[in-house]
């Protein structure tokens, strides 16, 4: 469902999940007549209960394990970090590392502080030694 648009994007809700997308990323779906409508029957004698529509299931590509945000300005940074985070929701991934590099912190500061109060993030830390240490997050994504 949208559930508000503006002239170069949408913000669509599927249950608790709400994404914020460019209006080039959505596809407009067109139903055909006959048959494809969902019918749901209410009182005495209107129907089974049960859906005719047929559902077609279609493949989502997972994101990368990997988000790389170096060189970004703040900005830009948090709104691909949440596209990302949702990506990696919807297709079920367990975590993802975030690279925001050493630089002044500035980054990996408004980043770790968006992740806290996010809905989708269980639990993120600086990446280990091997990970790239306080340049990496590592987050680990909730459950859908």
């Amino acid at each position: 469902m949208i559930t508000s648009l503006s002239q170069n994007d949408a913000e669509v809700q599927i249950g608790r999940l709400r994404v914020r997308a460019g209006l080039d990323e959505l596809t407009y779906l067109d139903v055909p007549k006959g048959g494809s409508q969902e019918r749901i029957g209410k009182g005495k004698g209107t129907g089974t209960g049960k859906r005719s529509k047929k559902v077609e299931e279609h493949l989502v590509q997972a994101p990368p394990l990997e988000l790389d945000l170096r060189g970004f300005v703040v900005e830009d940074a948090l709104v691909e970090l949440e596209r990302h985070l949702d990506a990696a929701f919807v297709a079920g991934l367990p975590m993802i590392r975030v690279i925001h590099g050493k630089g002044t912190g500035r980054l990996r500061q408004a980043i770790r502080q968006a992740l806290q109060g996010n809905p989708l993030v269980v639990s993120f830390e600086a990446g280990h030694s091997g990970e790239g240490g306080e340049g990496v997050t590592v987050v680990r994504v909730a459950s859908n």
